[in-house]
C-alpha cells in the first residue's frame, strides 16, 4: 500500500497528510478544492498536539514560529461556568506529562482536600501544575517556548489557535516534501467495484484518480464514506446540541479576556465558548435546536456577549454552522478511512475533535507501517481501538451534563437524564453508592471530573 489520497483539505486533511507523507514511502494525494471553504471553527487543542507535531516530523513545529504563525495562545486547561449550578464554576486543568499531578491528586483526594478547599477550582489552581500557572497570571506564547521548552513538548499545556491558519501552514510545510501532491478539484464522482470499495475517483475537468487507500476528510459531507456505505450511528439522544452560532470578535479588555483557558459558560440550551488567540477572540453559542429557535439563541448570544464583555449589539453579526453528532463504527471500511468530521464528532466541549483526527493518523500511520500483519487484520485493529477512544469521549463529554445540578430550563433537566452508556451508568452508580468500588483509575476520573480513558495510549 503506496499510493495514499485524501479528499479534503482543512485541519483534518493537512494534518492527516503531514502525519502520512512523513513516511517518505507513501506517495500522498491530496484533494483540497478552492471552491469549498473549511468550517474553520474547531480552534482549541488538547495537550497531545505536540505529538502529533512529533509525528509530522515538520520542524517548523518544534519551535516557536508555528505558535506565531497561527496566531497562538498558550492553553493550560478549560473553565466551566453555570454548568453544574448557577454562579458556580470550575476548573479542568491539564496534567502534566511526568503524571505528578495525577500522583498529588491522588494523595490530595484520598486526604480529603477537596472536601476542605473553598471550591474545586481552588483545588484545582493549589494540587496541579498548570493552575498554579494559571493562577500566576498570563503566560505569552514566546515566554512558554523560552521558559517552559520541557512541558511545552512533554504535553503539559496546548494551545488556542487559528484553524485555517493552522491548515495553511501545514499546506504549504507538507508540499514541500517530494511525495505530496496537491489538486485542486471537486469530486464528481466515486466509482465503487462489485465488493462495494472505491475502485477510483472522477474529478471536475474529466481526470480519473486511483489509489490504495482513500482517506476521507470531506467533513459533514462525508463523500467517500457515504459512497461505500459506511454506516453512521447518530447519538443525538445523548448528546442535544445540534448548531451554533459563532462569531469573531476584536478584544475590547484584553488584559480580563485574554486567558490561558477556553471558557464555557452555560445558557438556556447550550453554553458559549470563548477562545482567546493572540489576536481576536472566536466565540459562539453551542446549543440544542429542539429547545430554542433560531432567532431566540442568537439574541440570548448577543445578550450574553454584551452583559459579560460590553460589546455593543450591533457589531455582533454571527453566523451558523449545524452539525450531526455520530460516529462510524468502522471508520475504515472497505478502502476507505474517514478522519475527522467525516468519521467522528460529538460536539466542541472538550476540544476533542482535532486531538481525534491527529490520533486517527498517526494509528493509521502506525498501522500501515506493519508490512508483516495481514490488511484485514489491521483494519480491524483500528477500528476496535479507534472504536474505545470514541466510546470514552462519548462518555467523557455527556458527563458535564449528567451530572449536572441545573433545572430551570428543559435543556438542562432533559440533558441530566438522557440515556448512558453501560459504562457511564456503571462509573456514575458506583460512585454515588460506593466509590471504594470502583478501579483507582476509574475513581481518579470520577474524583477529578475528568474521563482520561481518552488517549490513554498517547
Amino acid at each position: 500500500m503506496r499510493h495514499i489520497l485524501i479528499a479534503g483539505g482543512g485541519t483534518a486533511g493537512w494534518s492527516t497528510a503531514a502525519i502520512l507523507s512523513a513516511n517518505p514511502a507513501l506517495h500522498v494525494t491530496v484533494l483540497d478544492p478552492s471552491t469549498i471553504p473549511s468550517i474553520g471553527v474547531g480552534e482549541s487543542t488538547l495537550p497531545h498536539l505536540h505529538l502529533a507535531h512529533k509525528a509530522m516530523a515538520l520542524p517548523v513545529l518544534q519551535t516557536q514560529r508555528w505558535a506565531q504563525a497561527v496566531d497562538a495562545t498558550v492553553k493550560l486547561g478549560i473553565a466551566f461556568e453555570d454548568f453544574f449550578q448557577q454562579g458556580q464554576r470550575w476548573l479542568h486543568p491539564f496534567l502534566d506529562a511526568a503524571d505528578i499531578d495525577r500522583v498529588q491528586l491522588g494523595r490530595a483526594l484520598s486526604d480529603g482536600r477537596l472536601a476542605s478547599a473553598p471550591d474545586q477550582w481552588a483545588f484545582a489552581t493549589e494540587q496541579t501544575w498548570a493552575g498554579a500557572k494559571l493562577a500566576a497570571g498570563f503566560i505569552e506564547r514566546s515566554t512558554w517556548f523560552e521558559r517552559y521548552r520541557v512541558a511545552a513538548h512533554g504535553g503539559g499545556g496546548a494551545f488556542h489557535i487559528d484553524a485555517l491558519k493552522y491548515a495553511a501552514l501545514l499546506k504549504q510545510k507538507v508540499l514541500a516534501r517530494e511525495n505530496v501532491q496537491v489538486l485542486d478539484a471537486t469530486i464528481a464522482q466515486v466509482r465503487c467495484d462489485d465488493h462495494g470499495a472505491v475502485s477510483s475517483i472522477l474529478i471536475d475537468g474529466g481526470h480519473t484518480l486511483c489509489a490504495d487507500l482513500y482517506i476521507d476528510c470531506t467533513g459533514f459531507a462525508a463523500i467517500l464514506a457515504n459512497a461505500v456505505q459506511s454506516p453512521w450511528v447518530s447519538v443525538a439522544d445523548r448528546l442535544l446540541v445540534d448548531q451554533a452560532w459563532v462569531v469573531q470578535l476584536p478584544y475590547i479588555d484584553q488584559a480580563r479576556q485574554q486567558l490561558n483557558l477556553t471558557h464555557c459558560h452555560g445558557l438556556s440550551a447550550g453554553w458559549v465558548f470563548h477562545i482567546p488567540l493572540g489576536t481576536r477572540i472566536g466565540t459562539g453559542y453551542v446549543h440544542a435546536s429542539r429547545y430554542i429557535d433560531l432567532n431566540e439563541a442568537k439574541a440570548e448570544l448577543i445578550a450574553h456577549l454584551v452583559r459579560r464583555w460590553g460589546y455593543e449589539a450591533q457589531v455582533i453579526e454571527p453566523r451558523l454552522v449545524r452539525f450531526k453528532t455520530g460516529f462510524r463504527p468502522h471508520l475504515w471500511h472497505q478502502n476507505v478511512v474517514a478522519i475527522g468530521l467525516s468519521g467522528f464528532f460529538c460536539e466542541p466541549i472538550e476540544s476533542t475533535a482535532i486531538a481525534l483526527g491527529h490520533y486517527a493518523a498517526m494509528l493509521l500511520a502506525q498501522y500501515l507501517g506493519a508490512h508483516h500483519v495481514p490488511l484485514a487484520l489491521l483494519r480491524e485493529r483500528f477500528n476496535t481501538e479507534m472504536r474505545e477512544q470514541h466510546d470514552d469521549v462519548l462518555d467523557f463529554v455527556q458527563a458535564h451534563y449528567q451530572l449536572t445540578a441545573r433545572s430551570d430550563t428543559a435543556f438542562w433537566k432533559d440533558y441530566a437524564n438522557s440515556p448512558r452508556s453501560k459504562a457511564l451508568e456503571a462509573m456514575i452508580k458506583a460512585f454515588h453508592n460506593d466509590p471504594q468500588a470502583l478501579t483507582e483509575e476509574a475513581r481518579f476520573r470520577a474524583l477529578t471530573g475528568r474521563r482520561y480513558g481518552m488517549f490513554h495510549g498517547w
